[in-house]
C-alpha cells in the first residue's frame, strides 16, 4: 500500500476528518480550487501533495548545459562540486542545481496557498489552519532534510512586508525514502511539522495540531515517536 494511501485511511481515523472533495459534492463549488480534508470540526485543512516522480536528472541535466554553454571539457567521472569549484559564480551555481531539484517542494507549498484559500472562502472558514502535508512518494533525490530546507524557505518568502504564501500556517513531511538506524533501535522514518510565518497565535496552535498528527501517525503504524531532543537517545542516527 502506498504512503498516501496509508496516511489517508489514518486521517480517516481522526476526530472530525472530513473529505472535502466529498463535501464539495453537495454544494455549488464550481470551479473553486479546494484543499483535500477537515480535521477537528473544520478548524484544520489538509492540502495533501505527493512527490510522484524524482529529479534525479535536473543534476546531470544542468552540468550538462553548463558545460556546453562555458566551453568546460570533463574527462572521466567528475562530480558537480569539482566542476562548479573552478567557476567564479560557484555559489549561485549551486543554488540554481539546488532550486531546480527541490522545485517540486516550492510549487506545492503555492498550489497548497490557493487551495486553502478556496477552501476557507467555499465553506466559510476564515480562521481554519492551512497545513500542508508533503509524501515523498518517489523521489529518493530528495532526502527529508533536503524537502525540509525548500519548504521553509518558500513559507519565508515575503512580498514587500507580507508572507507570499500567508494561508500555510505549516506543514508535515513524510518520507520513507530513506530511513534512519539507531544502534539502540529499530530502523526509523523520519517525520518533520515545521511552522509557516503567520502571526504567534497561529503559529501556535500549528505547533500543538503538528505535534497531535505526529504522535497519532507513529501511533497509527504502531511506532514510538522519537525526539531527537530525547536525553535517554544516543544521537546522531545513521542514514541508510
Amino acid at each position: 500500500m502506498s504512503l498516501l494511501k496509508r496516511f489517508e485511511n489514518f486521517l480517516a481515523t481522526q476526530p472530525g476528518a472530513e473529505s472535502i472533495d466529498a463535501l464539495a459534492a453537495g454544494i455549488n463549488a464550481g470551479a473553486v480550487k479546494r484543499a483535500d480534508y477537515f480535521l477537528r470540526d473544520r478548524s484544520v485543512i489538509l492540502e495533501i501533495k505527493t512527490l510522484s516522480s524524482d529529479p534525479d536528472s535536473k543534476p546531470q541535466a544542468f552540468v550538462e548545459k553548463l558545460c556546453s554553454e562555458r566551453d568546460i571539457w570533463v574527462f572521466g567521472k567528475v562530480s558537480t562540486t569539482q566542476i562548479f569549484e573552478k567557476q567564479k559564480d560557484r555559489e549561485s551555481l549551486e543554488f540554481e542545481l539546488y532550486s531546480r531539484v527541490t522545485r517540486a517542494c516550492q510549487d506545492a507549498v503555492a498550489d497548497s496557498q490557493h487551495q486553502i484559500v478556496g477552501t476557507r472562502k467555499l465553506f466559510d472558514a476564515p480562521d481554519a489552519l492551512g497545513v500542508l502535508v508533503l509524501i515523498n512518494e518517489a523521489a529518493p533525490t530528495l532526502d527529508i532534510e533536503l524537502m525540509a530546507n525548500r519548504v521553509a524557505r518558500t513559507l519565508r518568502r515575503r512580498e514587500g512586508n507580507a508572507p507570499k504564501y500567508p494561508a500555510v500556517d505549516g506543514a508535515l513531511l513524510l518520507s520513507e525514502q530513506h530511513s534512519l538506524v539507531h544502534e539502540q533501535i529499530r530502523t526509523l522514518f523520519p517525520i518533520i511539522s515545521m511552522l509557516g510565518s503567520g502571526a504567534d497565535e497561529r503559529r501556535a496552535r500549528m505547533r500543538a495540531v503538528g505535534a497531535e498528527l505526529l504522535q497519532a501517525w507513529a501511533a497509527h503504524n504502531g511506532h514510538m515517536l522519537l525526539d531527537e531532543s530525547l536525553p535517554s537517545m544516543n544521537w546522531p542516527l545513521r542514514r541508510t
